[in-house]
């Protein structure tokens, strides 16, 4: 998410976000790049650490930020 605008700005896996009148449209997956995503969390770096259920034994995943 772009902090400032609070607009989705990539989806990890999934469709490119596209914004009609201001509006987020349906956002759907495009690549199996998770399974069953069930929880994330923030660290103050601004990395997001995203963890899944049922995924193949699968360690959580850790996304960092691109400027």
């Amino acid at each position: 998410m772009d902090r400032k605008t609070k607009k989705v700005i990539s989806a990890p896996g999934g469709s490119k976000p596209t914004y009609v009148d201001g509006v987020l449209q349906p956002l759907y997956q495009t690549t199996k790049t998770f399974i069953h995503g069930h929880d994330l969390h923030v660290g103050s770096a601004g990395a997001i650490y995203f963890g899944e259920w049922n995924a193949d034994r699968r360690y959580p995943a850790k996304l960092t930020p691109v400027d």
